[in-house]
């Protein structure tokens, strides 16, 4: 009656053929029952009944451990000899194998296990752990089983642009779930300067980050399944360059410098000049030597490069002033011819 080994007498009686008692010996052997998949480590799912109802909830990418338990009433040291493990299957409801998977048999010392770890390949699948056992030398044996459904693991992934100094970012979600029944529900941002938002909003608000510098973006995005994927990206904000430039005083027809004198915060570098002369001409060297052939206003901008892309203009209006013109053809002036030793007078025309 205690479900192991059983000594008494049975008897049968037969109306109409009475016979005599007949004393009959029977040992009743004990099942392999009560045995376990517990929790192993690591673990990186939900464990939970492990019914068809309440199966175990895995990710893809995780690795997940069960441990074999010895059935009720037994111990690691009656492996062998008591109970020992006929075979091990992982596979899908409709038999198909887990190739991701390790299984180990007990020992006398030790536990058997089962390893899952599936890959993409086995999203959306409900797989069974099956351990057959049985009593050595007997026909008792029994099976345990576990059900496992294999949930898609979100690629988390995003994008944005640089900025160039004081100005906010547009940072994109590009996450996504190899599923047919799942999708990703919740979006978790840290931004690297000490803020962070859980909106459950896709893309977040245009962000703006305190100065230059470097930062560390995080994205960790679930799926409606619970399983959570994390990525993290270097953003740089730049320094933007202020474009200065100045000039001398600038007459047609003569050769004019045009003297950069842009700045910009270190570890920035000017990289490069854009000239634009306001004649329809324009140069990209830095200090640039141009000549106008006219008088008069003209506007000139310079526009100034980093090495990151940031860039900034300066416009000024520089007036080009007429060189003086003879009015004839003698000079501009008048004189009369004078005899050596005596004073000559210039008039102007």
């Amino acid at each position: 009656t205690n479900g192991r080994d059983w000594a008494g007498r049975i008897y049968y009686h037969v109306n109409a053929c009475p016979s005599p008692r007949i004393p009959v010996s029977v040992t009743m052997l004990q099942n392999p029952n009560g045995a376990v998949l517990a929790k192993g480590v690591p673990f990186q799912g939900k464990y939970n009944l492990g019914d068809e109802v309440h199966a175990d909830q895995v990710c893809t990418g995780d690795t997940s451990t069960y441990i074999i338990e010895p059935p009720t009433g037994m111990a690691e040291s009656d492996y062998g000899t008591k109970w020992v493990v006929n075979s091990i299957a992982v596979a899908t409801v409709r038999g198909t194998l887990l190739k991701n998977a390790t299984t180990t048999l007990p020992t006398t010392s030790k536990n058997g296990f089962v390893q899952i770890y599936p890959t993409t390949t086995y999203s959306d699948s409900v797989f069974v752990i099956g351990v057959d056992m049985k009593t050595p030398g007997t026909g008792c044996d029994s099976v345990i089983y576990r059900f496992v459904t294999v949930n898609a693991t979100p690629v988390a992934d995003f994008s944005f642009t640089n900025p160039c100094g004081d100005v906010a970012v547009d940072i994109t979600d590009l996450s996504s779930v190899k599923s047919s029944i799942d999708t990703v529900k919740t979006w978790l941002w840290d931004f690297g300067d000490g803020s962070t938002t859980n909106l459950n909003r896709k893309d977040p608000y245009p962000h703006l980050y305190p100065g230059t510098g470097t930062y560390k973006v995080t994205l960790t995005a679930t799926s409606i399944s619970g399983c959570p994927a994390t990525v993290s990206k270097t953003l740089n904000e730049f320094p933007v360059p202020v474009s200065k430039f100045g000039t001398k005083l600038a007459c047609n027809t003569r050769p004019i410098s045009f003297i950069d004198s842009s700045t910009i915060a270190s570890p920035g570098k000017t990289a490069a000049w854009s000239w634009n002369f306001g004649d329809k001409s324009g140069s990209a060297t830095q200090n640039p030597v141009h000549s106008y052939p006219l008088s008069g206003p003209y506007t000139v901008e310079l526009v100034v490069t980093s090495d990151n892309g940031c860039k900034d203009s300066l416009t000024k209006i520089i007036r080009v002033e007429p060189l003086p013109e003879p009015k004839s053809a003698t000079g501009g002036f008048t004189y009369n011819n004078k005899c050596v030793g005596t004073t000559i007078s210039v008039s102007p025309n």
